[in-house]
């Protein structure tokens, strides 16, 4: 009997190891791809909300102002959140999105929306423009400082 239990025992306890790490494993990748998208801008900004329907024709190109000031779109470039932004709260891919601002620019002549490789370069850009606003995860926008979040933009959780 007890050389059976150890059979037994042999069989089991390495399937229930590989069954516990797979998951952990997928328990840890489905929180790594949950991502809150947040409209932020300077914490010293006029700028308190934007419906999503401005925050569309802002990105697009075409102007919204606050104020009588018109607001300056900065574009985070950061791969998961850019894909997550412009096909959630845009609509559009990545080449669909370039090719309507480069039609846009060349027709309007307005520049292109500046661009923040990372959240240090974006957090610069907006304080230094109180009019700027961007979109950034939630978490990276809380840990960021001088910035407010003024509006929600996309949750991958929901």
């Amino acid at each position: 009997m007890m050389l059976a239990m150890r059979r037994y025992l042999r069989l089991l306890l390495p399937m229930l190891v590989v069954f516990a790490s797979l998951a952990f494993v997928s328990r840890v990748a489905a929180q790594s791809d949950r991502m809150r998208l947040v409209l932020v801008t300077s914490s010293h900004s006029p700028v308190e909300a934007l419906a999503s329907s401005e925050v569309r024709r802002l990105y697009l190109g075409v102007p919204v102002a606050v104020a009588g000031q018109a607001i300056l779109p900065l574009r985070y470039t950061e791969r998961q959140a850019q894909e997550v932004f412009l096909q959630k709260v845009l609509f559009m891919s990545l080449q669909a999105y370039e090719r309507q601002i480069v039609a846009h620019t060349f027709r309007s002549g307005r520049s292109r929306p500046e661009e923040g490789a990372n959240v240090a370069s974006v957090t610069q850009s907006l304080l230094a423009n109180p009019f700027a606003v961007s979109y950034l995860p939630e978490d990276e926008a809380r840990k960021a400082a001088g910035i407010k979040i003024i509006g929600a933009l996309w949750d991958t959780g929901s």
